[in-house]
């Protein structure tokens, strides 16, 4: 069943692989890779492929931080077509054999941009100063930390510790509150992770501490120039699936959900009179009804 999280994300980004192929830097490359295997290797085996078009890995060298991109050609949408097809079948072997194909073929790609990575995390002093701020303060900086998710090992007796981001870098965050009071928070919290739309359950709460953890994957987001500035694309909305109808539906479906989850007849119903009252948002709605929790 797929969350409220997936649903929040059906705005797509649109762009192609080709058009950032010519905006990015011809930064001095210092590897020389003849391919995407020998980029592998050298990070120790860690590489995304990603659904925009192209397979990326993060290579640190000599303190410096360096992007590597190698771009899908025809063959390589084919197999990643196939790949997305095979999560539809229930069979394993034919996802197994689809994932082998894609990844196989992505090692042997060239190598068509390395660039280096001029973004510095924000140091030890400017996160001493978030300490006694709340949360929503700290995101209404000027670095507009966002959350990533809720704390995975927060319990009793424990800190609770927010994953934060900002640019392509990772931060973790301490609240000041006890347990208690985040366990509170996250009860009345129904969506799963952190989204904008619960974020205001937090806001409140007291920043103790923020340290730096390391790279985040959104370096290998190629929205994200080498200096860390976010090139928003151009984006476009299924019709029916407007923000401000997903806060209202996500308002009934609460109220609906306020004594537990209700069967399936009772949701059938109640997407029945959703969809007869935002019927340009049948889609939406059946899949925000099926996730909701």
């Amino acid at each position: 069943m797929k969350k409220l999280t997936a649903i929040l994300v059906m705005i797509t980004i649109l762009f192609t692989a080709s058009a950032f192929a010519d905006d990015l830097s011809a930064a001095t490359d210092p590897f020389g890779f003849a391919t995407f295997a020998d980029a592998v290797k050298a990070t120790g085996g860690e590489y995304i492929i990603d659904s925009k078009g192209y397979a990326g890995a993060v290579i640190e060298k000599d303190g410096r931080l360096f992007r590597i991109v190698a771009f899908f050609d025809e063959r390589a949408e084919e197999l990643y077509a196939a790949y997305n097809d095979a999560w539809e079948q229930e069979d394993v072997s034919v996802l197994d054999a689809a994932t082998q194909a894609l990844s196989e073929y992505i090692m042997t790609m060239p190598v068509q941009n390395t660039e280096e990575l001029t973004a510095s995390p924000l140091t030890q002093e400017e996160l001493d100063a978030m300490a006694g701020k709340t949360i929503g303060e700290v995101m209404a900086e000027p670095w507009e930390m966002q959350m990533r998710n809720y704390p995975e090992d927060a319990e009793a007796g424990k800190d609770v510790v927010f994953p934060m981001v900002k640019g392509y870098f990772n931060y973790e965050l301490v609240i000041s509150e006890p347990f208690e009071v985040y366990q509170e928070r996250r009860a009345a919290d129904r969506y799963d992770p952190v989204t904008e739309m619960s974020l205001q359950n937090y806001l409140d709460l007291t920043v103790q501490s923020v340290k730096y953890t390391g790279v985040s994957s959104r370096a290998l987001d190629l929205r994200y120039q080498a200096d860390g500035t976010f090139i928003q694309e151009t984006e476009t909305e299924p019709e029916g699936y407007e923000y401000d109808v997903m806060l209202e539906i996500a308002d009934i479906l609460a109220a609906a959900w306020e004594n537990g989850e209700p069967d399936q007849e009772t949701k059938e119903a109640l997407i029945a009179e959703l969809t007869e009252k935002y019927p340009k948002s049948a889609d939406m709605i059946r899949q925000m009804v099926e996730s909701f929790h």
